[in-house]
Parts: C-alpha cells; sequence; structure tokens
C-alpha cells in the first residue's frame, strides 16, 4: 500500500469567509457494511484541517488496463452548530498525492438543530 492525503478547508458565503472549528470525520466503508473511521480533525482559523494520511493503492496500478480502483474512496463529514452538516461521499484520494477538499457550509437560519447536505461523487473512468 501507499499513501495519498487530504485535506479539507471549510468556508462559507462562496468561500470568502473561513469556518473555524466545525468537526471534520474521515470515514471508509467496510466490505460488511460498517465504517472505519480514519481520522477526525478541528479546522482552525483559516478553516483548514491538518494533513490526514490515508492508505491508497500502489500508484504502479495506474500505468496498465485494470479493473481495479487506483485510488482510495472515503467519506468526509463536516459539522458546526451553526452550519447545516456537509456529507461528502466517494472522495477519491491518490497515492502520492495531497488532495484539497473545499467545503462550502450553509448557515442554519435558526441554530437550534443540525440539517444534513450530501455530496456523492461517482468513481472516475480512468
Amino acid at each position: 500500500m501507499a499513501l495519498g492525503s487530504v485535506i479539507i478547508k471549510a468556508s462559507t458565503a462562496e468561500r470568502l469567509i473561513p469556518v473555524e472549528n466545525a468537526t471534520v470525520f474521515v470515514v471508509k466503508s467496510r466490505e460488511n457494511g460498517s465504517d472505519n473511521i480514519l481520522a477526525s480533525r478541528i479546522t482552525n482559523g483559516s478553516g483548514e484541517t491538518t494533513t490526514i494520511d490515508i492508505e491508497t493503492p500502489e500508484k504502479s496500478l495506474s500505468t496498465q488496463p485494470s479493473d481495479e480502483n487506483v485510488f482510495t474512496t472515503v467519506d468526509i463529514r463536516i459539522e458546526h452548530p451553526l452550519y447545516y452538516t456537509h456529507y461528502i461521499t466517494g472522495a477519491q484520494i491518490f497515492a502520492d498525492t495531497q488532495s484539497v477538499q473545499n467545503v462550502t457550509l450553509i448557515p442554519l437560519a435558526i441554530p437550534t438543530e443540525n440539517i444534513t447536505d450530501r455530496v456523492i461523487i461517482t468513481p472516475q473512468n480512468l
């Protein structure tokens, strides 16, 4: 196995205002249907997490045709009490590559409950 990484950048107002203290979970689904939390982070004053390293298939798998994925897919959940919860399903992490996942959070009109927003990313046809 190789390593890839991801940084999540949370913001609001069309990426103009960073969202500090958002809780970020990176989750990998297991074959039995359960989830494995790979990392949890809190965004800093710039709305960014620290780098999250994730195991990926070897980069050499992408040099020839194959039915195997050349990336690892993870789900990302971003929570903050003043914003809708944001889900990203199927984010792709590649070997030897640092991905940046920008997330625009939508403020709650009345911050009393946390409602969700889900994004599904389909696999790339490589």
